[in-house]
């Protein structure tokens, strides 16, 4: 009997691998046998959803348009600030802001200067003016709400921090001079051409008005170039958060039609960021920056948009593509609302604004529309289309 259990029990061992095995057979060809699918249930007269570009109005555009309202020739809006270099600034403890201030304190050998500090970003270490060697001939002024509201700003935005770069202006006698909207770290050189040249060029360009000096980094070559304008052009400020498909949807219809110049927003690939990373990888005691919890972060976007760069590159070879390294269209064309998400409406906060500008043969710009990345259904999609091909009919007649 004892041998019969064991061959039993023995066989019992044997049949439980086999079992499981032609079951696991059993679910990996059910596996394989093709599903029926489940069709969703669909609205069939539900319009699709695109992202899509809608032009504001002219009431969307006002209110978009509320950074500093300062302009050379109108008094300084505080008083008592002295003749030289007024700098705005938030006084935060960023790197970035650090390496900002360390830039435009150089100003400090042609004339004083004043950093007004608008105090409004939460600190977790000393800001930059604590821990840096301010020149002999500056001074930090503190400024109240008022003092901001004077400037322009409103005040939901006073409510929000980081949401400005430094502005720099040359007072004389208490009247603006000269003013530099919106720095961005690795300027320096043209904050100084910009202060120290009896000619300047950096004239807003309007409606009306022939475009004069205006200056990009051609993006095959990273050569600077002054843009000429002899034939109807459409120069497109389009930022590489956007999609491709969404940028050729635009271009190609219109490639034969007109002369296109593609100024990409990228600023913080060329400069921003690169300058951020060497900096944390080099300087001491840079955990006490936030930067410091972005490096990965920065490094990745970095690599994505150089991969998009490459790509627009490669898809149109011959088209003129520049890059706006140092906010040259934000100053120009009054667009500093539209950089910064937190100078934005608040409804746009979160939205990619792009630009688009419609040039005559002589230079002059007769139309701009400033649009909305949103959803929409496809009839929408085609709108700012349509109406950029209607303008350049219109001009070419």
């Amino acid at each position: 009997m004892k041998g019969v259990g064991d061959d039993m029990l023995k066989h019992s061992f044997l049949i439980k691998p086999g079992v499981m095995l032609l079951v696991f057979f059993v679910i990996l060809l059910s596996g394989c046998q093709p599903q029926k699918e489940i069709e969703p249930v669909v609205d069939q007269d539900a319009p699709k959803i695109w992202s899509v570009l809608k032009p504001l109005s002219e009431e969307e555009k006002l209110k978009q348009r509320k950074y500093i309202n300062t302009k050379p020739g109108d008094e300084f809006p505080i008083p008592g600030i002295e003749d030289g270099f007024v700098i705005l600034t938030s006084g935060s403890d960023t790197l970035y802001e650090e390496l900002c201030m360390e830039d435009l304190l150089q100003l400090a050998d042609l004339a004083p200067v004043t950093l007004l500090i608008a105090g409004l970003a939460p600190l977790r270490s000393e800001p930059f003016y604590e821990v840096m060697t301010l020149p002999s001939n500056s001074e930090v002024v503190k400024l109240k709400l008022s003092d901001l509201l004077s400037l322009g700003f409103e005040q939901d935005y006073l409510n929000l921090i980081y949401y400005y770069h430094p502005t720099i202006w040359q007072v004389k006698d208490g009247m603006i001079q000269r003013q530099y909207l919106y720095y961005a770290v690795g300027q320096y050189e043209d904050v100084y051409t910009h202060f120290t040249t009896d000619e300047v060029s950096m004239f807003p360009v309007e409606i009306g008005k022939a475009l004069q000096e205006l200056v990009l980094v051609r993006s095959s070559s990273q050569e600077k170039e002054t843009i000429k304008i002899s034939e109807p052009t459409l120069m497109i400020h389009w930022s590489l958060e956007n999609s491709l498909p969404q940028l050729s949807a635009l271009i190609d219809p219109l490639i034969e039609k007109v002369q296109i110049i593609l100024v990409l927003q990228n600023t913080e690939v060329r400069t921003r960021f690169p300058v951020l990373l060497h900096e944390l990888a080099t300087r001491e005691n840079v955990e006490e920056k936030i930067e410091w919890f972005s490096r990965k972060n920065y490094d990745f976007l970095m690599n994505k948009y150089m991969a998009r760069l490459e790509s627009i590159a490669q898809m149109y070879p011959y088209l003129m593509i520049f890059e706006d390294q140092s906010y040259e269209i934000v100053r120009r064309f009054n667009l500093v609302h539209l950089t910064h998400p937190m100078l934005k409406e608040v409804d746009d906060r979160f939205a990619e604004l792009n630009s688009f500008f419609l040039f005559n043969e002589k230079g002059i710009l007769v139309n701009e529309w400033i649009c909305r990345l949103t959803l929409g259904n496809k009839e929408d999609n085609v709108v700012m289309l349509n109406i950029l091909e209607q303008a350049i009919a219109e001009l070419k007649r």
